[in-house]
């Protein structure tokens, strides 16, 4: 009973609001396999992994986190040693994979089938991303879910501002995924080769 209480909690009330996407996502699957590309500081992970173990019908998660780590510009991250301690859970398989979203994933792609649930962090870098989206769709399934986070501002006018997690559909996916779309985004001098 504590532990549906918790749950209720975590997908309705919890802080900050724009999680809360997540935690109903994640239950609704139930996603026993979730790529995060965009780790933060490690906590909205963290809270993820344990509300989703807590469902009834996952007994193990393998989670895979892409995130520049150590390489970041600034402070906001964590590094891959303390992401590995903060991450682990029991009954849950973690992979952490340093690197922009485009190499990291030109790297684990085949590695990840059948993947439920994926995240996608608004402080990606918006090149490494779109070359990186030819990869995705070789990881999903049909019933696979892409929640693609976006900064929106405040109700009140002098509040912060937040963010929020939206369904990316698969069709445009899948056209992001095209290779004429990447051919279009490739240097002249190797676009013959797409």
């Amino acid at each position: 009973m504590f532990r549906r209480l918790k749950r209720l909690h975590r997908a309705y009330f919890s802080k900050p609001a724009g999680d809360r996407v997540l935690y109903r996502t994640a239950a609704k699957m139930p996603a026993t396999s979730i790529l995060e590309i965009g780790v933060g500081d490690g906590i909205r992970t963290q809270r993820l992994l344990k509300h989703v173990l807590t469902t009834p019908e996952v007994e193990s998660i393998r989670y895979t986190g892409i995130d520049l780590f150590e390489m970041r510009d600034d402070e906001s991250g964590i590094p891959l040693r303390e992401a590995h301690r903060l991450l682990r859970q029991d009954g849950s398989r973690i992979q952490l994979v340093p690197g922009d979203p485009f190499t990291a994933l030109a790297r684990t792609a085949n590695t990840l089938p059948d993947t439920d649930l994926v995240l996608i962090s608004f402080d990606q870098d918006a090149e490494s991303l779109a070359r990186s989206w030819f990869y995705l769709p070789r990881m999903l399934h049909d019933k696979s879910i892409v929640l693609v986070e976006s900064l929106v501002e405040s109700k009140d006018a002098e509040g912060p501002i937040e963010s929020t997690y939206q369904v990316m559909p698969r069709e445009e996916i899948d056209q992001l995924a095209t290779p004429t779309r990447m051919r279009e985004r490739a240097p002249r001098f190797l676009r013959r080769w797409y």
